[in-house]
């Protein structure tokens, strides 16, 4: 696994974000904003007013950026790949064990194509998946530490759908 970290000011991130949008496969963004979330398909144009954003997650299968606000022009900037990435400096190699194909499933039950639903959120909940399954879940690499075992970092890598025997299966375990 490779990591690299600083503290950005907005335009700073965005190149970034520009720069590693044409070299790493970013798929999925999930926005974290004053009274709102959004997961969906990434888009740069749909990352809009970083003025809002209090976090963001952008990530593909092999590299996630992940960001969040530290004061009104500073976001804390984490980037974690497979392979070291052109055009990011002093990017360091961390000897982690790696856990792969972790899932967490996500809130709610499908309604239609795009939309589930969970009567604990007061909103319905738009997932960008194209897939006929009930259940949502987002997939994840965990990466631990050799001699304690837990876990330094959570790199999300993609989403799929689960129908309602994997999710009973799952419960069972």
């Amino acid at each position: 696994m490779y990591l690299w970290k600083r503290d950005l000011n907005e335009k700073d991130l965005k190149d970034l974000i520009e720069r590693l949008n044409e070299n790493a496969s970013l798929a999925y963004h999930i926005i974290v904003s004053f009274g709102d979330c959004d997961f969906e398909k990434f888009a740069l144009e749909k990352l809009g007013d970083f003025d809002k954003i209090v976090s963001c997650r952008i990530f593909g299968t092999a590299t996630e950026i992940h960001f969040r606000r530290l004061n009104d022009s500073t976001f804390r900037t984490v980037v974690t790949s497979e392979s070291k990435l052109p055009g990011l400096d002093n990017m360091e190699s961390k000897d982690l064990e790696v856990s792969n194909n972790k899932s967490y499933y996500l809130w709610g039950k499908k309604l239609d194509s795009k939309t589930w639903f969970e009567t604990r959120i007061p909103r319905l909940l738009p997932y960008p998946l194209d897939a006929p399954e009930e259940f949502v879940k987002l997939k994840a690499v965990e990466y631990r530490n050799k001699e304690s075992g837990l876990v330094e970092f959570i790199r999300f890598n993609g989403i799929e759908g689960e129908g309602e025997e994997g999710r009973e299966e799952e419960e069972g375990k």
